[in-house]
């Protein structure tokens, strides 16, 4: 496939895929890592919960709430939070779901193999560029895109315009990183360090997030390590001496691939790491405007 391509390739696929629906996802073993993963922060909310401004936090009127559970939520686990007036409306990882309650979530808590109940604080729906923003005084004028659902009880602000980020933890020594732009037009490039040096390194691109993604690999072999999203397509890229390689992704100059989304994550083969292999974080780079 040429990497001219490579992106109309992935959105095609993205446009006839089909979401799975928490409800519909396997059950599966409880993870290891205790951690309630967004992109906002990843943290254990039975040792701290992030830190909020005030003007982000979730009001007296916000009943959408993070359920995390001690294993992972099976049909028994979801059939109770229905009974207790709970309505699911997502999945988080590790082994939570968003649900929408009255109240404080004071039903919730009382579930059986309920770990912890937390308000999904509007701070955690938000694009980290524009958080950035926000702290310091400063969002401009321009166009925003706003991706409501459920009466808007999962609202997300996000850019018209070209972002990326970096998300997730690694296992191993694999460190994903970018160069270039993700607007219309340009040349966007997915890049890793410390894989095997003079080897090669895999990279997989999807183009959406479903439960069960992010998955846990620790009970296939992989200690720590995890899938974030689905790959409609990988790629065998060389690594030099130092064990980089990078991967260049060209982004067609077509206004209707705005807002479109690419999910990259590395992997290596590396016999010092269990079962062989290593994966890194997450890139996510959203097509758009330059601005």
């Amino acid at each position: 496939m040429r990497i001219q391509q490579s992106l109309m390739f992935l959105c095609a696929l993205a446009a006839g895929g089909a979401a799975q629906s928490p409800d519909g996802a396997a059950a599966r073993a409880a993870a290891l890592d205790p951690r309630v993963m967004l992109e906002y922060a990843s943290f254990d909310p039975n040792v701290a919960v992030p830190q909020v401004p005030a003007a982000l936090r979730a009001g007296a009127d916000v009943n959408l709430h993070i359920l995390q559970f001690f294993a992972t939520p099976t049909d028994a686990d979801r059939a109770a939070v229905r009974q207790a007036g709970g309505v699911i409306r997502g999945y988080l990882p590790h082994d939570c779901h968003l649900v929408e309650a009255d109240g404080s979530g004071q039903s919730l808590r009382a579930l059986e193999g309920v770990r912890w109940v937390g308000p999904y604080e509007p701070a955690y729906r938000l694009e980290p560029a524009l958080l950035k923003e926000l702290a310091r005084g400063q969002a401009p004028q321009r166009r925003y895109n706003l991706v409501m659902a459920d009466k808007a009880l999962r609202m997300r602000v996000e850019f018209g315009c070209a972002n990326a980020n970096g998300h997730g933890a690694r296992c191993g020594p694999l460190t994903d990183s970018f160069s270039g732009s993700s607007a219309l037009g340009a040349t966007f490039q997915f890049e890793v360090a410390d894989a095997t040096p003079n080897f090669f390194a895999i990279l997989g691109l999807g183009t959406a997030t479903s439960a069960p993604y992010p998955f846990d690999l620790s009970l296939l072999g992989w200690t720590n390590c995890t899938s974030f999203a689905p790959s409609t397509a990988s790629f065998n890229v060389a690594t030099g001496p130092t064990g980089a390689a990078a991967y260049a992704l060209s982004v067609p100059n077509n206004p209707m691939l705005t807002g479109a989304r690419v999910y990259g994550q590395w992997l290596n083969l590396d016999t010092s790491e269990p079962g062989n292999l290593t994966f890194s974080g997450l890139t996510r780079m959203i097509c758009g405007s330059d601005l």
